[in-house]
């Protein structure tokens, strides 16, 4: 099933422990809260993936870096990436762009809880991604 990752910080740790391999960042797909720059940034004390993984060996930084940079920049080519812009939030209906253009289906910005209750949009949240994922049936793993 391949993966729909909405956050950099689960990337990076997932990638750091085994969770995440290469067949899976061949096939996902990528919305973060973080840009291009910020994400593909030379490995330094200030670069996500440093900050993400503290605690881990320089070496680990580096593999990991170089492991998530290859698989975004691949991902961006094939237009399986959308980076945040500045001053734009991260969003349902731009989540659905991403889905729709990579053939993934979409997502129903707007959905009614198990106990019946409807909620129009509200602001994007990995939970609430996670949610909409399941309630459209889609085949995507979220990964957040």
């Amino acid at each position: 099933m391949p993966k729909l990752f909405i956050s950099y910080l689960a990337l990076v740790c997932r990638v750091s422990n085994g969770g995440i391999d290469e067949a899976d960042l061949e096939r996902g797909v990528f919305y973060f809260n973080c840009s291009r720059d910020e994400a593909l940034a030379p490995l330094g004390d200030s670069t996500l993936t440093a900050l993400w993984l503290p605690m881990a060996d320089l070496e680990t930084k580096k593999r990991v870096h170089e492991t998530v940079s290859k698989a975004l920049i691949k991902a961006d080519v094939e237009g399986r990436v959308a980076w945040k812009e500045r001053g734009v939030i991260q969003s349902y209906n731009g989540l659905n762009k991403l889905l729709d253009r990579n053939g993934c289906g979409k997502i129903d910005p707007e959905f009614t809880d198990d106990k019946g209750s409807y909620h129009p949009a509200v602001p994007f949240s990995c939970t609430g991604v996670a949610v909409r994922v399941k309630e459209a049936g889609l085949d995507l793993d979220v990964v957040y």
